[in-house]
């Protein structure tokens, strides 16, 4: 789950799909943040919602993401989060406590940048 290995209580949910052109370009930017943030402790997880399927991981690594894929084909998550379209992305605390949503993995590093400043692995 993203809430596990995050030392800093917080996650970066991302939701992604294969077939939406905004989210497959905005991959190689999450990585970006996912590589960040995860060396301080924020757990960063892409969400699809479709079957388990090693063709989307290979698509997600193909543009540019190398992070964890989870998937949420009876969108649960989704539904609990009132996920609205891709991509779109979640900052939750402790689990529990959606802090921010954005449609940019920009933003949401930004938003992160604000939130936990110079936080040390």
């Amino acid at each position: 789950t993203p809430r596990d290995g995050a030392s800093t209580g917080v996650q970066l949910v991302a939701f992604v799909s294969r077939g939406c052109a905004p989210s497959l370009a905005d991959l190689a930017v999450l990585d970006r943040v996912r590589r960040e943030w995860g060396a301080r402790g924020v757990a960063v997880l892409a969400l699809l919602a479709e079957q388990p399927d090693s063709g989307a991981t290979r698509t997600l690594a193909a543009r540019g993401y190398a992070g964890g894929v989870g998937f949420d084909d009876q969108a649960l998550v989704a539904r609990a989060m009132r996920q609205i379209g891709t991509p779109q992305y979640a900052v939750v605390e402790d689990g529990r406590t959606i802090r921010y949503l954005t449609r940019s993995a920009a933003d949401a590093g930004a938003f992160l940048d604000a939130l936990l400043g110079e936080v040390k692995p």
